[in-house]
């Protein structure tokens, strides 16, 4: 029902200094169109509309933007096989759709619903939105309300940027069904992630030559490893670049910088993650090893475009979609009969960070770091500096799952930093191991062996020092 302009200059404003007509670019902007290829016209000036009031994102294939197109395509298919003109649609009409929607079965589970009571609700308060901007354009400003018997509700949210509460409004009709409860991805656990490594030499085919082989079990190992240590949503991975990976390689204090993503178009905004320094060593090596040698023999070193992630055929960047189907076809290889995703990395990522403040502080239970989580402005910013989240509340949800995980933790070495470099070092020599198996020389393990020691002890040093630096704040604040 819709396709995607790769690339379009907007109509934003009129200069009346310069005299001239001032545009603004867009990517991957939906364009919607009827079942007969004909425009949509009504839905596509809702989708600017929308656009240019809530700075909706088009990154990522179109992003929130598209999702928006995607389920106005349920209404627009309703409309044209049924003949009703949008400003046509009442109480029945707008029933009669949701009862459609409701009643959608599986295609290879006839027994089970096409989508969750959530998702219908979704689609269902968009189209509302969209029949409201419809009124709207007829000068009929209460169409929704009268006609199709609709009304606007809304509950009061807390602004985390300000202390003060906000009206958030929604529309809601009688035909909706009850809310289902929200799932919530569980963190990914550790020996889901030993089983992804464990597949990465059983994805490739049997068509790829030994060199290409080698570059892809690298890439993918080197994927696995960065949503480990990273936390990074997967379309903020595929923008890492390998200058940003060698500067960081270069520091005192190593951080990698990422491009967070959620922020809107209008604001693209980056932090600074802290690293260690031999998980930059095995990206190295796979870009010093592995990929010059992809990239020479596909685009050539003066048309690298500078991304990690690259196509073993045509060296250029990888969406952020392939490498999402590149953990799915990981999972799927292992065998592991449990959901594994790429965010559900983060989920981990973000829930060991919040044991490493559980175990600083020694809280006795969620009630007590909950308040010290709203108290103390420096956590909120260290946090969020990690995570690119937009939202402190968003981050409520990991607490539990924190206090969880720290009553089945045997023992922590040192610190939790600490504990998170011998991890580091554990995997990476599990790593190293596997491509001992699979033929590299024996004398190139011991130097690379080595090296991962030498750089565990250089990381050991600097995190005792922040560590020390941490308790000492610490006494201060709890004083």
């Amino acid at each position: 029902m819709f396709s995607l302009i790769p690339d379009i200059d907007l109509y934003h404003h009129y200069d009346f200094i310069g005299d001239r007509v001032v545009t603004k670019n867009r990517v991957n902007l939906p364009f919607v169109k009827y079942p007969n290829g004909k425009p949509c016209l009504l839905v596509n000036a809702f989708l600017l509309d929308c656009l240019k009031k809530k700075n909706l994102s088009t990154k990522n294939r179109g992003g929130t933007l598209r999702a928006y197109a995607k389920d106005l395509s349920h209404l627009i298919r309703y409309c044209f096989y049924n003949d009703i003109d949008f400003y046509e649609i009442n109480d029945s009409h707008f029933r009669m759709f949701m009862n459609n929607i409701q009643a959608e079965r599986q295609q290879n589970n006839p027994q089970a619903k096409k989508r969750e009571s959530n998702t219908s609700i979704t689609i269902g308060r968009k189209t509302l939105s969209f029949l409201d901007y419809v009124g709207k354009y007829h000068s009929d400003v209460d169409y929704v309300e009268k006609i199709i018997k609709a009304t606007k509700k809304s509950f009061k949210q807390k602004s985390f940027k300000r202390e003060q509460y906000f009206d958030v409004e929604f529309w809601h009709h009688e035909s909706f069904e009850t809310d289902s409860s929200i799932k919530k991805r569980s963190p990914i656990r550790k020996a889901v992630i030993d089983s992804l490594y464990s597949a990465v030499s059983n994805i490739r085919s049997n068509n790829h030559s030994l060199a290409e082989c080698k570059f892809l079990d690298s890439r993918n190992t080197c994927l696995i490893r960065v949503l480990e240590i990273t936390g990074a949503r997967i379309e903020e991975v595929s923008e890492i670049k390998i200058y940003d990976i060698e500067k960081a390689f270069t520091q005192k204090d190593p951080k990698l910088k990422l491009m967070t993503v959620k922020q809107g178009d209008d604001l693209v905004s980056n932090r600074f993650l802290p690293v260690l320094l031999q998980d930059l060593a095995v990206l190295k090596k796979y870009i010093r090893i592995y990929r010059s040698k992809v990239i020479k023999d596909t685009v050539g070193k003066t048309n690298d475009d500078g991304y990690l992630f690259v196509s073993l055929t045509r060296g250029k960047k990888m969406s952020s979609e392939s490498l999402s189907n590149l953990i799915g076809k990981l999972r799927r290889e292992s065998g592991i009969d449990e959901q594994a995703c790429a965010h559900m990395f983060r989920h981990r990522f973000i829930t060991k960070l919040f044991i490493k403040l559980l175990n600083q502080f020694d809280f006795e239970n969620k009630d007590d770091f909950r308040r010290y989580m709203l108290d103390t402005n420096s956590l909120k910013v260290e946090i969020q500096e990690y995570t690119g989240h937009k939202n402190l509340g968003s981050l409520d949800i990991y607490i539990d799952e924190a206090f969880n995980e720290v009553s089945h933790i045997d023992a922590i070495v040192s610190t939790v930093n600490l504990q998170k470099a011998y991890e580091s070092f554990d995997e990476n020599i599990l790593l190293l191991q596997n491509e001992l198996r699979n033929g590299l020389p024996v004398e190139k393990y011991i130097e690379r062996y080595e090296q991962l020691i030498e750089l565990r002890l250089v990381d050991i040093t600097r995190l005792e020092q922040i560590d020390k630096n941490i308790g000492e704040h610490c006494n201060e604040v709890m004083s």
